[in-house]
């Protein structure tokens, strides 16, 4: 056929080059990679956050190991986007990149773990590259400054007032100050 002389180059087939398909009934078994992660985030500011990945995958009883830090900011609230630099299967080269839109009920995004091996994939040793959506849901709307867990600290109506309280550790001690206002 066509296809196979298009594969195996010039006039070879399968057959010609030592490829014999053998047909039974064994059962295939094949083993699948064990990947463990550890990550961890640090809030820089309400839109900035740093993030540090561990990555370990195993197989054939040999470890991997990735190393990934990574910066996140929110441009908008739509929109967002990464900078990664990682170490990957003992290669320094790794820039990654990523983008991500929020829009209404679902997130698009687009990611890499190695953006120059992602346009010209011959140049490197490994490359993932992603795309894809998310569906949000059952997330409450909050106020900007709250949407990352940062409270606002300033006093709106009245920046100048201050509070100062002392501990009061006798219950005796609290109902005498009540009874002297």
């Amino acid at each position: 056929p066509a296809t196979s002389r298009a594969i195996c180059g010039g006039g070879a087939t399968p057959r010609s080059i030592g490829f014999k398909p053998i047909e039974n009934s064994d059962p295939y078994k094949v083993n699948l990679s064990t990947h463990v992660y550890f990550n961890t985030s640090y809030l820089l500011d309400a839109k900035m956050t740093l993030t540090g990945l561990i990555h370990a995958e195993i197989f054939r009883e040999t470890v991997q190991p990735t190393f990934t830090a990574a910066i996140n900011r929110r441009i908008t609230d739509h929109f967002s986007a990464s900078l990664s630099y990682s170490m990957i299967n003992h290669h320094f080269t790794n820039l990654g990149g990523g983008l991500a839109l929020n829009a209404g009920a679902f997130q698009f995004y687009i990611i890499s773990d190695n953006i120059i091996g992602t346009i010209n994939p011959l140049s490197n040793n490994t490359a993932h590259f992603q795309f894809g959506f998310n569906m949000i849901y059952g997330r409450k709307k909050n106020k900007k400054a709250q949407d990352y867990g940062v409270q606002n600290k300033t006093n709106k109506t009245n920046t100048n007032s201050t509070i100062e309280a002392e501990p009061i550790e006798d219950p005796d001690q609290k109902l005498n100050i009540d009874k002297k206002k």
